[in-house]
């Protein structure tokens, strides 16, 4: 079981470590995942998220390459940029959801930790006789993610830098005890915030001072349960659950993430089909009428006919409501509502429009 740099940290702070793909990582704190998801949207939370799989790509051929993997296109990009993308096979289906990150000396894309040596692999083979060098700098670093609205406050504060003047999705470099720090303007839970990459030797130290400084101020430690709660009240996909290799990008309402100007990205020829053919399934997000919790795989009916399945379902915290998603007949988004079957009965569900949650301006 792989460890982060942050797990002493975590021990001491009574975490409670679980097994998450292959490392052991915290889920909760001493305060519990309802207090620390609300603290993100209240003031602020940290989250040790350096199971993330963290690639370097460099060489003269990594522009060339990534119009080709990814589905957003990157012609244009500039240093300091960041951008949302997906990876596809030949038939449109999702290999995984990352962000790519433009530095001075080549690209880091941040993926998905479940999919970290499948992700390294199917690069390295595309990229077979070219001048593109991808290594896996996963355990070598340390990723720290800083989200809710004090995030600017906290960030400038301890960084000594002015957070606020880097926009959405864009990305700079500062130091943290005389160590290189990327920092993007990227999250996870719907709330503003930072992502930061830095040397696995120093990522405890700056997780440890930015919550001795935002402690007063109502930041708390925060485990993968509320980072999924979060994420599902701002209906940010899940790999696994929103997108796989059976969800294609144009059911889990993720065309926009696909640049079909593009001619080049693995995957556009099938992905434009279904772009311009009606959906058959659409993810569609729901609230519960009657008091159950939805759980991924759950079944969906109308009536008596089977319409789809839960993709991801919860109590969320800050509506005080069991919510969810689903993909679903197509049909079902215009719908008022159906059932979902949990522990052998069908419960009465609300269709409501997405996010369930967005963060005020």
């Amino acid at each position: 079981m792989l460890q982060t740099g942050l797990y002493d940290l975590h021990v001491a702070l009574q975490a409670r470590m679980v097994a998450y793909s292959g490392w052991s990582m915290p889920v909760q704190y001493a305060a519990g995942p309802i207090k620390e998801h609300l603290a993100v949207r209240k003031a602020g939370g940290l989250f040790d998220v350096s199971h993330m799989a963290r690639l370097e790509l460099r060489g003269t051929g990594v522009a060339d390459f990534l119009l080709r993997v990814l589905t957003r296109s990157v012609a244009r990009r500039k240093p300091g940029d960041a951008v949302y993308s997906l990876m596809t096979y030949g038939d449109g289906t999702v290999i995984d959801d990352l962000i790519a990150v433009r530095k001075e000396d080549g690209w880091l894309l941040v993926a998905n930790a479940v999919n970290r040596h499948k992700d390294l692999e199917w690069l390295q083979r595309q990229a077979n006789g070219q001048d593109v060098d991808i290594v896996d700098v996963t355990e070598q670093t340390s990723m720290l993610a800083v989200q809710g609205p004090d995030a600017v406050r906290l960030v400038s504060q301890v960084l000594r830098i002015d957070a606020g003047s880097l926009r959405r999705f864009k990305a700079r470099t500062t130091t943290w005890e005389s160590k290189s720090v990327l920092i993007t303007r990227t999250g996870y839970t719907g709330e503003d915030g930072f992502e930061l990459v830095l040397p696995r030797t120093v990522g405890s130290s700056l997780f440890q001072h930015l919550l001795e400084t935002g402690s007063p101020r109502g930041w708390l430690p925060c485990g993968l349960a509320a980072r999924d709660s979060l994420r599902l009240e701002a209906c940010l996909p899940l790999y696994g659950h929103e997108i796989s290799q059976e969800i294609n990008p144009v059911e889990a309402d993720l065309a926009w993430a696909v640049s079909f100007r593009n001619p080049r990205f693995i995957g556009r020829d099938a992905l434009l089909k279904a772009w311009l053919e009606p959906p058959t399934r659409r993810l569609c997000a729901f609230r519960m009428e009657d008091r159950g919790v939805p759980r991924a795989g759950y079944a969906v009916y109308d009536q008596e006919q089977r319409i789809g399945t839960v993709t991801s379902g919860n109590k969320s915290p800050t509506l005080d409501q069991f919510i969810g998603m689903a993909l679903c007949d197509a049909s079902a988004t215009q719908m008022e509502g159906f059932t979902v079957e949990i522990r052998g009965r069908r419960l009465s569900a609300l269709v409501v429009p997405k996010p369930f949650y967005s963060r005020p301006d």
